[in-house]
């Protein structure tokens, strides 16, 4: 069985020194809590949750999958708990505004974070992106009462 490293180097040269994000805090208010420092440690921890984490439960996602019956959905082994890990760690929360409980960070982040869990495990990651979905659909088309109902309990989780 073969295992998944991030590519953090790769993702930090693209970050860096090809997309300079370190020099948007002046133009892009988000970027400005995201030092080089900060981002550097997020992904490393994105990284750990995605190797030690969503990895060694990918094989069970493909062979088991989810399934229905008496009105209970089940899911894959191991799914469940690495949720409730992804919850733990405060990941729901990394690009949601501050106002709802977010990190606020920029979506560059989120995006490299999703590249990893795809990467640890397809089938997991169909967990969080309808969530981020729907935070992404009520930030921007949301009238204020829907993000004040919504956007909180899932940046929570």
């Amino acid at each position: 069985m073969h295992s998944y490293r991030a590519p953090l180097r790769d993702m930090q040269f693209l970050l860096y020194d090809i997309l300079k994000v370190q020099e948007q805090g002046n133009a892009i208010p988000a970027y400005a809590e995201a030092t080089s420092d900060v981002v550097s440690a997020i992904l490393e921890e994105a990284a750990k949750f995605c190797e030690n984490e969503l990895h060694p439960i990918n094989r069970s996602g493909d062979e088991e999958g989810c399934t229905f019956d008496k009105g209970a959905v089940k899911t894959a082994k191991g799914f469940k708990e690495a949720y409730a890990k992804y919850v733990e760690g405060g990941w729901p929360a990394l690009t949601t505004p501050a106002e709802f409980g977010g990190q606020e960070l920029p979506e560059t982040i989120g995006v490299i974070f999703k590249e990893m869990i795809d990467a640890a495990n397809m089938s997991w990651s169909n967990f969080p992106m309808l969530s981020h979905g729907a935070c992404e659909a009520l930030k921007v088309h949301g009238e204020k009462w829907q993000q004040d109902a919504f956007l909180t309990p899932i940046t929570e989780g």
